[in-house]
């Protein structure tokens, strides 16, 4: 007969809980707002990664290039070159001289606002149920 064994506490469980939630909630909408439904969302991840990476070079007035991208993901140059491509054909990224960027009209569409509100109200969301004070006050530590 096996002995179901009774799993130790884990500490910080209700904020991990808030968090994971909000990270799992932030990437199915921003899945979503990027690729529409049709696409599996497992699939995009990666895509996903990149675009991210291809934005915060180009908002710190950097466009990172493949070899960059490629070391800031830590994915191989094979695999960066290829889900670059593949987001150059989606209209999702745009070379700039040796880096990438998201095209700007993209970026200025009205889309793209109702899309940053839904997050800042998500994470607004989510911090209002974090506690308030240090994490080892909150669980008594």
């Amino acid at each position: 007969m096996t002995q179901h064994r009774t799993l130790p506490p884990l500490i910080y469980h209700q904020e991990l809980a808030i968090l994971s939630r909000f990270v799992n909630d932030v990437d199915r909408f921003m899945h979503a707002a990027t690729f529409g439904e049709g696409e599996r969302f497992a699939y995009t991840r990666e895509l996903m990664a990149v675009v991210r990476a291809v934005f915060l070079g180009q908002i710190e007035g950097r466009p990172m290039g493949v070899a960059r991208l490629s070391r800031h993901l830590a994915m191989p140059r094979a695999t960066t070159e290829r889900k670059l491509r593949e987001l150059q054909k989606r209209g999702l990224v745009s070379r700039y001289g040796r880096g990438f960027i998201i095209p700007v009209d993209s970026l200025n569409q009205p889309r793209m606002a109702e899309t940053l509100e839904r997050l800042i109200l998500m994470i607004h969301k989510a911090s209002a149920k974090l506690p308030k004070t240090g994490l080892n006050e909150a669980n008594g530590n």
